[in-house]
C-alpha cells in the first residue's frame, strides 16, 4: 500500500504552483499601471515603497511565529514526539507489512 503522491497528481501540482508562481500579484499590477499612467519617475518610489512593504510584512510574519513557537514550545514538543507513542511496544524493530 502507497500512500504517497501519483505521478499525475505531482503533475498537476507543479502546474498549478507554476501558473501561481508566474502570475503578477497585485503589487506587479499596481506597478505596472503606475508607469503605463505616469512613466518612470513615479514609479521609482512606488516600486520602492511596494518593497519596503513587502520587507516590513515578511518580518513581521517571521517575528510572529518566532513568538508562536516560543509561546507554545511545549505543544509543539509534544508534537514532535507524539507519532513514537503511536509504536506499539511489540512492533519496535519489525518490518512494515
Amino acid at each position: 500500500h502507497h500512500s504517497g503522491m501519483d505521478l499525475t497528481s505531482l503533475l498537476v501540482f507543479m502546474g498549478a504552483l507554476f501558473v501561481a508562481a508566474a502570475s503578477p500579484g497585485p503589487g506587479i499590477a499596481a506597478i505596472v499601471a503606475r508607469v503605463l499612467g505616469g512613466g518612470m519617475q513615479g514609479a521609482i518610489a512606488f516600486t520602492a515603497g511596494v518593497a519596503l512593504g513587502d520587507v516590513v510584512w515578511l518580518t513581521m510574519a517571521v517575528l510572529g511565529l518566532a513568538v508562536v513557537a516560543q509561546t507554545f514550545q511545549g505543544v509543539f514538543l509534544v508534537i514532535k514526539y507524539a507519532p513514537i507513542c503511536c509504536i506499539s511496544p511489540g512492533s519496535y524493530g519489525r518490518r512494515p507489512s
